[in-house]
């Protein structure tokens, strides 16, 4: 079937702070965001076990319903009837259910001739993730999982002093389960929290040249999951999508304007 857009209804409430009355405190800035969204039709997937469940599995069959539909057999030849592949097309299914809340400071420490820092830290605590994958699934709660942890935070610090300038980034993402559903075998298992550090060296070489160098996963940190965990791809033995999953490594680089 054709997809169409999703629609939302989107509450957001926020405060920002620039405070003005003092030398010292003036560089900081400081916003605080609640957000709670709900996403009808949103786009996803029927996973294959649910198209076959829920297309023979109920005692009726309907060729025109979004799990059917999605099933091809043969229709000649000596394996007539049989399975022969089973499509996941991508269709307005879904329901999401998300709530939290963002935080953000940033502060610029001047120290004359001896450069500047810039720090800013981002924080995000996830109150609620809900999904229902298709109209009479059940509600499913991922807050806390892989992928939605309960609290993530980002660190950035740039040290500038003449051409020079020295950055660091790190990244936390606090413990989450592998699964949250008390039928999978997965269930009470879990990953701790963990950091990520990147680090990033500048010189300006002149107005239209900077040269850089820089090692991505300084602490070679890496998450491992079972193969056969939760949204593990195959090959990969952690969450590319979540966690740094190629190590330490190095890199150097430069910019230029012409």
């Amino acid at each position: 079937s054709d997809l169409f857009e999703e629609t939302a209804d989107t509450v957001t409430i926020g405060a920002v702070w620039n405070p003005s009355f003092s030398d010292w405190i003036n560089p900081l800035s400081l916003s605080v965001d609640y957000y709670n969204i709900e996403i009808e039709d949103a786009i996803s997937n029927i996973a294959r076990q649910d198209a076959l469940d829920n297309c023979y599995g109920f005692g009726s069959f309907d060729s025109t319903s979004s799990f059917c539909s999605n099933i091809v057999r043969y229709d000649s030849g000596p394996l007539i009837g049989s399975l022969k592949e089973l499509n996941a097309f991508t269709q307005n299914l879904s329901t999401i259910e998300t709530s939290g809340i963002d935080v953000q400071a940033s502060y610029k420490f001047n120290f004359d001739s001896y450069g500047t820092l810039n720090a800013n830290l981002t924080y995000s605590h996830l109150l609620k993730y809900e999904t229902v994958p298709f109209q009479g699934a059940d509600k499913i709660d991922d807050k806390g999982e892989v992928g939605f942890a309960d609290d993530k935070a980002v660190l950035g610090l740039s040290y500038r002093v003449g051409p020079a300038t020295v950055a660091l980034s790190s990244q936390w993402i606090s413990s989450s389960e592998l699964s949250n559903d008390p039928n999978n075998r997965f269930h009470g298992a879990s990953v701790p929290g963990q950091f990520f550090h990147d680090i990033q060296g500048r010189i300006a070489l002149s107005e239209d040249i900077e040269f850089m160098l820089g090692v991505d996963n300084a602490t070679n940190e890496f998450v491992r999951i079972e193969q056969s965990g939760p949204d593990v791809p195959t090959g990969w033995n952690t969450r590319p999508d979540v966690y740094d999953a190629l190590g330490r490594r190095y890199y150097v680089g430069f910019r230029a304007k012409f």
